[in-house]
């Protein structure tokens, strides 16, 4: 995959940033293959990297786009929360997704949606809305079973 190569591409030249980039990237792929566990895993490596980096709007994207493995694999209060604290923080930022991101989060809210009832989804999203930014990258890279 060229992903891949790019990912380690970017590691031998040390280009930290497009590490990050290339990360999320094999994250929306391995979600595209229903591999979720692995996406999850991309998406947490490339958010840690980001947040290292000091990429607020990228790692933003990252806490949005990690909503949909997590639903996936069952954990819809936690994607939830996730997609809550994002569009709080990019509300702070003034900005907003790019119309191709939006498609991808949109489908995410819709898979959490189904699998909580209204008032937990609401709750959950309240709580994620409720944190700064700085929380809520702790709290994406969390684990779950802590």
């Amino acid at each position: 995959m060229y992903y891949e190569k790019s990912l380690a591409v970017c590691r031998q030249t040390g280009n930290r940033r497009r590490e990050a980039i290339a990360l999320v990237n094999l994250s929306y792929a391995a979600q595209h293959q229903a591999d979720y566990v692995q996406a999850e895993k991309y998406a947490l490596e490339g958010l840690s990297l980001l947040y290292e980096l000091k990429l607020k709007y990228h790692s933003t994207i990252v806490i949005s786009m990690l909503a949909g493995p997590v639903a996936a694999q069952g954990k819809a209060r936690r994607a939830a929360t996730l997609l809550g604290a994002s569009e709080a923080i990019f509300e702070s930022m003034s900005v907003s997704l790019q119309p191709a991101d939006k498609v991808e989060i949109n489908g995410y809210v819709d898979l959490t949606r189904r699998q909580l009832d209204q008032l937990e989804f609401e709750q959950a999203w309240a709580e994620g809305r409720m944190m700064t930014s700085e929380q809520a990258i702790t709290f994406a890279l969390e684990r779950e079973d802590r």
